[in-house]
């Protein structure tokens, strides 16, 4: 299944929320997911999808 942009920016919502929630930084989110500030930023706007791997990390 493709993501739609729709999709990516409920996504990349909901996860900015958990972020916010758990008062961390966007550098230490991309720290617990094992992927670079960059990486992390382009998922918190929209541009890229979270892996499976990376979704069970948050579990």
């Amino acid at each position: 299944m493709m993501w739609t942009k729709d999709d990516k920016l409920k996504v990349a919502e909901r996860l900015k929320k958990i972020r916010n929630k758990s008062r961390l930084s966007q550098e230490k989110m991309a720290e617990i997911l094992n992927i670079s500030i960059s990486a992390y930023k382009k998922i918190e706007k929209g541009e890229n999808n979270l892996t499976i791997a990376e979704i069970r990390i948050l579990k």
